[in-house]
Order: C-alpha cells, then structure tokens, then sequence
C-alpha cells in the first residue's frame, strides 16, 4: 500500500451516534426495504409484511412505517392492492436506482478544491462480483483498484473503493490523482460519462474503515455504489464510497409528470 497526501488534522472519534440522528427513520426503513424489493425479496405475488410487523422488525412506529410506504409508492416501488395487501412493482424487481447527474459533475471541482485525499493502495486487482456484473465478459479480467480516504480540514469522512478496467485504467496515473475525482480524471483524459447508476443504503462500520475515519466499530455509514458508464453502455468506473453519515446529505426531488392517456405520477431526481 502506498500513502502519497496525508492530513495534518487526524480525526477525532465523535460521541456516539445513530443513524437516525442524521437520516431520518423513514428514510433509513425506505433504504432497506428499496434494497428488499430490488434484489428480489418479494417476487411477483408475494406480499410485503404488514404494517405491525414491519414497524415490530424495524422497532419504530406504524406512522414511521406509513411515511415509508407513502415514499415506496411515489418511487414507483411498490403497488397495493385492496383486500390483499401490499406487493412490489414487477418493474422495480433488480432495477437499479438511477440518478440525474448533473449536479454531481457541476460540483467536483468545488469538492475538490475543499478536500484532500490519502491513497491507501493503487494496484491491479481482482474486482468483486457486484464489479464483473456490471462490466460483463468484455471486462473480464484485473482491474485498477484505487483505495483512498477523503478529508476536509478538520475530519476525514469517507472511505472509497474504486475498480476501473483497462485501457481507462492506462489514462490514469498516482501522480495525476492528487485529490481528483476519478469521474473527473477520466473525463479530463477523453473518457466521458454518459450514465450513471446509484444505489445508496447504510452499513456498519468495519474496523478498518472505524480506524480510518475515527468513529467507533459499528458505527453507521451511508454508502454509495455508483456505475459510470461511457455513450456506448462499456463500464468506464465502479465505486463504493463509505460515508460518515455526519457528513453527508442525501436529496429527493419529486416532479409530478403525466402523459397523454396516463395518470399523473411522481418522478425522482436524486443527488448527493
């Protein structure tokens, strides 16, 4: 492993906190739950559980549990049914949540500018399977894995892992990442982003990356999966970001669209 920037100002562990102190509990129930009925938890004719029994595996309230669902049923995620209970939209099923990009472009170089990053290892690896999914046989093989920790002035506050596959890996280089976003880097180089897919849920915090943002094991983290891909579909960047959930701020935008012929429904465009 490699250290080439490091911050002058180590974190400190902060007092203890819950997720929910930063995501509010609704939200948290609506990440597991989209995270449930993407990877197929309720197929076609299996119906979610109630809301007792929701709000009794989750220990909140039904009227946290109402919230949630209400949120379910404006992404298009779920569908109920009167007198049989509440069902996942066979759409929603392993349907990857996308998000609009534009914001996340606009505001790297701002990122940038306002933080520093520590690489911890830049080397050929083997990407895990989320990573060869996405990629598909004409990515087989070894890919560049980046590892880095990103920190403000006071407090280091993710943790990244980030797979590129060759020839983009060639366009990159440890002295040209300094601390650049990979997106960034890549489109500096002739790699454009076209697509990108996103998946946010929360998780606990390892050892290793405890020790590395200065929270306590087990601590929550918000974190990002996120899949850039070029004008011709070809995977171009797979990244999971560890968050401490101090700083991070997730927004929804809901616009409500209608087609001729079709009932008005609500439409999200997700940043963070």
């Amino acid at each position: 492993m490699i250290n080439t920037r490091s911050t002058n100002n180590p974190a400190k562990t902060p007092k203890e906190r819950s997720i929910s102190d930063v995501i509010p509990l609704y939200f948290s129930v609506y990440l597991v739950l989209h995270k449930d009925i993407t990877e197929g938890k309720y197929p076609d004719g299996v119906a979610l559980p109630s809301e007792q029994e929701l709000a009794k595996r989750f220990g909140v309230s039904r009227v946290t549990i109402r919230r949630t669902m209400l949120l379910l049923g404006e992404a298009d995620m779920i569908v109920r049914q009167r007198g049989r209970g509440t069902f996942a939209n066979p759409s929603a099923i392993k349907k990857t949540e996308s998000s609009n990009f534009s914001g996340l472009t606009e505001n790297i170089k701002a990122f940038e500018e306002e933080t520093s990053v520590r690489i911890l290892e830049y080397a050929p690896a083997e990407p895990p399977e989320w990573v060869l999914t996405a990629a598909g046989s004409e990515n087989a093989g070894p890919m560049l894995k980046i590892v880095r920790v990103r920190s403000t002035a006071s407090q280091s506050f993710s943790y990244s892992v980030c797979y590129v596959p060759y020839p983009e890996a060639n366009l990159l280089s440890v002295e040209s990442l300094s601390n650049r976003t990979i997106m960034a880097l890549l489109e500096a180089e002739g790699a454009i982003a076209k697509h990108v897919d996103q998946r946010l849920t929360a998780v606990a915090a390892t050892p290793e990356i405890a020790g590395l943002l200065g929270i306590n094991v087990g601590e929550p983290l918000v974190t990002v999966r996120r899949l850039v891909r070029d004008s011709s579909n070809r995977l171009i960047e797979a990244i999971q970001v560890f968050y401490r959930p101090d700083s991070f701020e997730y927004q929804v935008s809901l616009s409500r669209e209608a087609t001729l012929g079709e009932a008005p429904r609500w439409v999200s465009s997700s940043t963070a």
